[in-house]
């Protein structure tokens, strides 16, 4: 799962926050929040599984919504 974030997150790049996914309510994966960007990964399932990662910039997010369940 890690091999994912490897790929785009800098090796001496701050993690300020980790979060893993509620599976009940999405995929299954983690979104990490470090000092230049914010990393969600996503386990895709099947036979052979693997994971993905994206890179969303902080300068590309224009709007956050909060919903409480």
């Amino acid at each position: 799962m890690f091999e994912a974030l490897k790929k785009f997150m800098n090796v001496k790049e701050k993690i300020h926050y980790f979060e893993a996914a509620e599976p009940k309510l999405t995929k299954t994966g983690f979104m990490v929040v470090g000092k230049h960007n914010l990393y969600l990964v996503m386990m895709k399932g099947g036979l052979f599984g693997c994971t993905e990662a994206e890179v969303v910039e902080y300068k590309d997010i224009k709007e956050v919504d909060f919903d409480f369940i």
